[in-house]
């Protein structure tokens, strides 16, 4: 997946600017930078930048198999089920442990029968090491009484159950637990096989943990991007000497 000189606008306030990016198969790709750098736009246009806001303006290239997202070269829909989305822990708990694991998967695959769902959901849970810690079956357990900690665990078996090609992880806000952390930080590692990680994190410790790359951004722009470890080393903008700022040493 390419992002070729991308850039946003909220009516006439600049998000993006002039962007370039790619994001390789079996990485994790960390995105570091202050409040209102552009990450979580740049987020949002990678899943869907034709809906995410009505006020968004879009200009550049954004290419998913060689095909164009900005030229309608991929429908809405289809484009959009091929990523999941991890981190927003405030909205969409409401019914049982079961119902929210299958809230987002696409219609083509709800058609295995009820069985199927319940061992989908059983396998995606188990993935993320919550299965065990529930105190009844998915089914019977009401997403509401989780922990944070758990509810995270949830959100990331939620996009997991819908098979997507890339998943993408805003870790900025992260829930006080810190086992939940190490399950997703693990989990995410054996993901990354599968599919790219795109991870938005405040966390310099957790990016040198489980990034291959970072990328930092400032004021909309790409500062500096490459491997986590060599940017930790070697920092040369003063954005990425912010950011890996706190780690004292690196192996």
């Amino acid at each position: 997946m390419e992002v070729l000189q991308l850039s946003a606008w909220y009516g006439g306030v600049q998000a993006l600017d002039q962007v370039s990016i790619e994001l390789m198969p079996q990485e994790i790709l960390g995105l570091a930078g202050a409040p209102k750098s552009g990450r979580t736009t740049l987020m949002h246009c990678l899943c869907r930048p034709m809906d995410t806001h009505s006020r968004l303006r879009v200009v550049g290239q954004i290419l998913m198999r060689g095909r164009s997202v900005i030229r309608n070269h991929w429908r809405n829909d289809e484009y959009r089920n091929r990523f999941a989305w991890v981190g927003d822990r405030t909205s969409g708990f409401a019914g049982s442990v079961h119902d929210v694991c299958l809230s987002r998967i696409p219609e083509h695959m709800k058609t295995g029968g009820t069985l199927a769902l319940s061992e989908h959901v059983k396998a995606c849970l188990d993935m993320v090491q919550l299965l065990e810690d529930l105190p009844g079956a998915p089914e019977d357990v009401s997403a509401l009484e989780l922990t944070p900690g758990q509810r995270l665990q949830l959100d990331l078996a939620r996009a997991i159950a819908s098979q997507p090609d890339v998943l993408l992880v805003d870790l900025r806000t992260p829930p006080p637990d810190a086992k939940a952390m190490r399950t997703v930080e693990e989990t995410l590692l054996a993901l990354r096989l599968k599919m790219p990680v795109v991870l938005a994190s405040d966390d310099a410790h957790q990016m040198l943990r489980i990034c291959d790359r970072v990328a930092c951004l400032q004021n909309g722009r790409l500062a500096e991007v490459g491997p986590a470890v060599w940017m930790a080393r070697n920092p040369t903008t003063r954005e990425a000497r912010r950011v890996f700022s706190k780690i004292t040493s690196v192996a």
